[in-house]
């Protein structure tokens, strides 16, 4: 078993249309388990599940449970790790849009190391303007903080000339 995370088309769908709901197990049915092929797909870190669906529009991410046979996806190139594809998925809640960013925020606390998935964060979910304050508030190291904040003015206000 491996909890994770999973997002959801706002209306708790999956891209082929499957509704989710909470406290229900889902079975894939599937012989061979293949991350990008067969299974529920989930990650273990909620920012990394922003790359496979629009955090700019109501995407729904839910906390999970991967059971049954599993396989495990690293993306060491771009930097995504513990992705995982389950034969079996177990909903345990949906989280609410202020669970989601007290998630972001928590990570931005832990320290300089963990900006990177912050940046993620920020690149694949809409945020607000005090939001943005907060999370950089929560980044001590000033180097750690200016890379922040390109990626926000980036991927949050649309400066695409920011990394020029």
């Amino acid at each position: 078993m491996i909890s994770g995370y999973k997002a959801f088309n706002e209306d708790y769908t999956n891209r082929y249309g499957q509704v989710f709901e909470s406290g229900k197990l889902y079975d894939s049915f599937d012989e061979v388990i293949k991350f990008q092929k067969t299974g529920f797909h989930f990650c273990k870190n909620l920012e990394d599940t922003l790359r496979y669906y629009d955090g700019f529009s109501d995407v729904k991410i839910a906390k999970v449970i991967g059971m049954g046979n599993i396989d495990q996806y690293e993306d060491n190139y771009y930097g995504y790790y513990d992705m995982y594809s389950s034969e079996k998925l177990y909903i345990l809640y949906f989280l609410s849009r202020e669970e989601i960013y007290d998630y972001a925020l928590r990570i931005a606390e832990k320290g300089p190391l963990f900006v990177d998935r912050v940046i993620r964060f920020v690149s694949g979910f809409r945020i607000t303007d005090e939001e943005k304050i907060k999370l950089l508030k929560a980044i001590k190291d000033q180097y750690q903080r200016k890379r922040l904040v390109k990626a926000i003015k980036y991927y949050q206000e649309g400066k695409n000339d920011i990394y020029k």
